[in-house]
């Protein structure tokens, strides 16, 4: 099969689908994205926005020499997809959640950990989605003065169990791990 230029349209939806990031979802690369072809030209792939996926440069190359495997191209095209039904905010709010919690297990004094994330009120919109998937959850509410006198309800959001093995199943690339933590069909 010969390879044939990708319409302008059709990459304009790849690149809105991932944020105009790297869909690896630990690089998260902006400068420069390349259109990878999951199914490959030379293997019948065409494309179709289902067979494209944005990788940086790096990650493009790794993949092609087979440090990155199909699986987890496929695992982050699946997220990105799902994940877009709201928008790319839910993602990133995933992993920063994820990464947060990560940073704070490895202080070796509790005392010195940082904080948990903490939300005003109006981030309650940005969040919704994750809380009401059960991927996220409040576990503490403040009620505390805000400007003008008036009160602004603050809270502490973290990962659910099932957010945390979804995460951690996306940056492994692992299908079996998504499909638990979602607990939908094939992944």
């Amino acid at each position: 099969m010969s390879r044939q230029p990708i319409p302008r349209s059709t990459r304009e939806l790849v690149l809105l689908e991932a944020g105009y990031k790297c869909a690896n979802p630990v690089c998260r690369h902006i400068l420069t994205l390349e259109l990878h072809h999951i199914v490959w030209v030379s293997h019948g792939g065409g494309n179709n926005l289902d067979n494209l996926l944005a990788l940086c440069p790096n990650c493009h190359a790794l993949h092609s020499a087979g440090h990155i495997p199909e699986r987890a191209i496929r695992v982050w095209k699946s997220l990105l997809i799902s994940l877009n039904s709201t928008s790319r905010v839910t993602a990133d709010l995933l992993l920063v959640l994820f990464d947060d919690e990560q940073r704070i297990a490895r202080e070796p004094d509790p005392s010195k950990a940082p904080p948990p994330f903490r939300f005003t009120g109006d981030g309650l919109p940005a969040l919704s989605g994750l809380i009401t998937a059960g991927l996220v959850e409040i576990s503490r509410r403040y009620l505390g003065a805000g400007t003008f006198g008036a009160s602004m309800p603050s809270f502490n959001v973290r990962l659910t169990e099932a957010g945390r093995r979804l995460v951690q199943a996306w940056v492994d690339g692992t299908p079996e791990g998504i499909k638990r933590a979602l607990d939908y069909g094939d992944a």
